[in-house]
């Protein structure tokens, strides 16, 4: 076997198992519960498309009396819809739909498999687009570098958009620069299901589309190029179709989200916060791919051929991604970096570019020797930050929310409803019990909100977490004895998050001097 024979075997399996690494980190040590706001939106969205209904009617709202009742009624991932005494979901369709799909086929665990395996997809695209842009040694790299970054495992740790908006967009870039109507077809699918799954980068479309069109002006007499990009854009267009008639039904307007009108997403005022936290933050992160990217732009060959034209493409979806969020509502997280994650995979292909040409001039048992020092070094720095991070320690952090639903489903009354915030999703998925959201009642209805739920014939517990009492106690304790939480709990979890459920009527228990346990339950 010749020496450059042997290099692309070598890459190819570093390739392969860097997918495989990828797949099996996020089915190990994935979340596989629909908790927080964005995996309890999207997971149960998905449940709602397999019902045939994204509008849940909440006919209570319309009968209590204090401010904002329906926003009250609504647990997180979701908000009061057009109609009055309904609620509908906040985040976009085009992942749910895909959950839908893997939930049908394969119930509901299967859904915990979609966003691995858009990981591995997201790798071995992102190999290819570094392969068509420098070799099979750029792709190799290109791999690990996807697959080391902390941003992107952390990402891959959840149920959330994140991770399969990027495998969708890179395979877009990879299959309009392959040849033929299929790849074409595919390219298309991917943009239209891209723009369904993360609407506002709607605007990213236009980097195949003018790499489409590149192609038609520049072989003006080949049909073939003028039918790949009419299927690219009709495919996009029904995309956007698709997101106006739903976000119209949702919301009452095509250009209205579940986060609010794009008025107030997008503000011209923001630019210079968001910009500078979205450029510092990166590189504060993962300043080896950020230096790597740029001088992976920097040296590649900008020629006027072909492969030139397909590193423009790629250059220029990753600007429009950066560009999409410019406006953007800002956060002081560092985990909110993950909205740039439909860049990094044109990031990762640069940078696999940018080692390339740095010891392209070495001997080929020196590239090679270079090329592997590169890449190990290139994973220890990004498992270790992801190590750092706690990356790995995320899915027993968020066992709590199906531990503590299962136990109110199955321990207490089928009358209870739940005044709570962070854990409100998993008690109206698991529980399938009705949820007050406790940061949105006013304060002064606190007490006649108790009263009118035990007028109904509900029971009221409160659902706190440890970092939630504060707020709670603050919020409430001014205007209710109740507010104080100073009787022991009904109910307390242990783990890296504790939660208590508290039941008013204990505290009157406390007062008598009567006894009761509490249960104590561990993730």
């Amino acid at each position: 076997m010749s020496s450059s024979l042997r290099t692309q075997v070598v890459s190819r399996l570093i390739i392969a198992l860097a997918a495989l690494w990828i797949g099996g980190a996020g089915w190990w040590w994935g979340t596989t519960s629909a908790g927080s706001a964005d995996a309890h939106g999207y997971i149960s969205q998905a449940a709602l498309w397999l019902d045939g209904r994204l509008v849940v009617p909440h006919p209570m709202a319309t009968t209590v009396p204090w401010p904002d009742a329906e926003w009250t009624f609504a647990p997180l991932g979701y908000r009061p819809g057009v109609e009055p005494g309904t609620l509908v979901p906040v985040y976009p369709a085009g992942l749910p739909l895909v959950m839908a799909g893997a939930q049908a086929l394969g119930g509901r665990e299967a859904i915990y498999l979609v966003v691995p395996l858009f990981g591995v997809l997201a790798v071995l695209a992102t190999a290819r687009l570094a392969t068509h842009l420098a070799s099979i040694d750029a792709g190799a790299i290109a791999a690990l570098t996807l697959a080391s970054s902390p941003t992107f495992l952390f990402s891959l740790m959840w149920p959330m958009s994140d991770v399969p908006a990027s495998a969708l967009w890179v395979l877009a870039l990879v299959f309009a620069a392959g040849v033929g109507l299929p790849s074409a077809c595919a390219a298309g699918l991917a943009v239209g299901l891209a723009v369904l799954t993360r609407p506002n980068l709607v605007l990213v479309s236009l980097a195949p589309a003018g790499y489409l069109l590149w192609r038609v002006v520049s072989r003006p007499s080949r049909r073939p190029e003028w039918t790949r990009l009419l299927v690219v854009g009709v495919l996009t267009i029904a995309g956007c179709l698709g997101v106006a008639a739903i976000h119209t039904r949702l919301y009452g307007s095509p250009l209205a989200t579940g986060y609010g009108h794009a008025s107030q997403i997008y503000d011209v005022t923001r630019v210079t916060t968001t910009a500078s936290g979205f450029v510092t933050r990166p590189l504060a992160l993962e300043p080896l791919l950020v230096i790597l990217c740029v001088t992976g732009l920097v040296s590649q060959r900008w020629q006027g051929t072909r492969a030139s034209a397909e590193a423009v493409m790629a250059a220029a979806a990753m600007a429009l991604v950066l560009t999409s969020y410019a406006f953007y509502v800002s956060f002081p997280e560092w985990w909110y970096v993950r909205l740039l994650l439909p860049a990094w995979p044109v990031a990762a292909a640069f940078a696999g570019v940018a080692v390339v040409r740095l010891v392209h001039r070495l001997s080929p048992r020196g590239r090679v020797a270079s090329q592997v020092a590169i890449g190990v070094f290139i994973v220890i720095v990004g498992g270790r930050e992801a190590m750092a991070r706690g990356v790995f320690d995320l899915r027993e952090a968020e066992a709590r929310y199906e531990t503590v639903a299962r136990f109110a489903r199955q321990s207490l009354p089928p009358n209870a409803v739940f005044f709570a915030f962070q854990q409100s999703g998993a008690l109206r998925y698991y529980a399938d019990r009705p949820i007050l959201r406790f940061d949105v009642l006013a304060p002064r209805w606190f007490d006649d909100a108790i009263s009118k739920m035990r007028v109904r014939g509900y029971r009221p517990y409160f659902v706190v977490e440890d970092h939630e009492e504060v707020v709670f106690k603050a919020r409430f304790r001014p205007v209710s004895p109740l507010g104080y939480l100073d009787w022991a709990p009904l109910v307390e979890l242990d783990g890296p998050v504790r939660v208590r459920i508290y039941d008013p009527a204990d505290r009157d228990k406390m007062r008598r001097g009567e006894a009761y346990p509490t249960v104590r339950l561990t993730p």
